[in-house]
């Protein structure tokens, strides 16, 4: 998943950046020329109280309209999707994706404003996210991020890729949080998100296994790939 340069930054510095924006942002974005960038609200042609029905689709026809990148472009989104529902991320709107003007046309951006919402055991329920996912909507679930996979230049064996190696990412999440300096209470805190999307990544991953273990015993039975219901 394309991500912009970023590092982890104390309580003190944040509010220094509110404070002294400038000194914040030099050694990231005042050092290069600027980049014309725009956001998916305004290619979208919407406004901010007519974004009902919005969706990952909407973003890809977008793609495919001003991008000579927009199949690896389409990926990329796929691959955000599918960690927006994993993270619980329910503030995904059409202002936080954009793209950027770069040799190639306009591109996706890095992704930014990722941010996951605290999962509660027995009580937190699938998320709801901003923009619609496939078939069911907005429902954040996997199922529903491969139900409609061809509008991202994918097939289904792609797709499950993808999640796969989600899952190995999501296997080492600790790990990679207390590398990067994130203190100990902010992992505590966001162990029950990271902890449940590991567990529904296992899950798919045997029921994934279950389903390969039918169409095969259905093919040799009838020599017909029959995928089950």
């Amino acid at each position: 998943m394309k991500a912009p340069l970023h590092r982890a930054f104390s309580i003190a510095e944040m509010s220094c950046r509110r404070t002294c924006p400038r000194a914040f942002c030099a050694s990231v974005c005042c050092v290069q020329a600027r980049i014309h960038y725009l956001s998916g609200l305004t290619l979208t042609g919407r406004a901010e109280n007519n974004v009902a029905g919005a969706s990952y689709g909407d973003l890809c026809a977008i793609l495919d309209k001003i991008s000579r990148n927009a199949a690896a472009g389409k990926v990329d989104l796929y691959r955000r999707m599918v960690f927006n529902i994993l993270i619980r991320n329910t503030d995904d709107h059409l202002r936080n994706h954009g793209f950027l003007f770069t040799e190639l046309g306009y591109d996706l951006s890095p992704a930014f404003d990722v941010t996951p919402t605290l999962y509660t055991p027995g009580i937190s329920t699938s998320p709801r996210l901003a923009l619609g996912v496939g078939a069911m909507g907005v429902e954040g679930t996997l199922e529903n991020a491969l139900s409609e996979v061809e509008v991202f230049g994918l097939d289904d064996a792609a797709a499950q890729e993808i999640i796969g190696r989600m899952a190995l990412v999501f296997s080492n999440w600790r790990i990679h949080f207390e590398q990067s300096g994130v203190s100990r209470a902010d992992i505590l805190r966001l162990s029950g998100t990271f902890d449940a999307a590991q567990q529904l990544l296992q899950a798919h991953s045997k029921r994934v296994v279950v389903d390969a273990f039918q169409i095969e015993n259905a093919r040799k039975r009838t020599g017909k790939i029959t995928r089950p219901r």
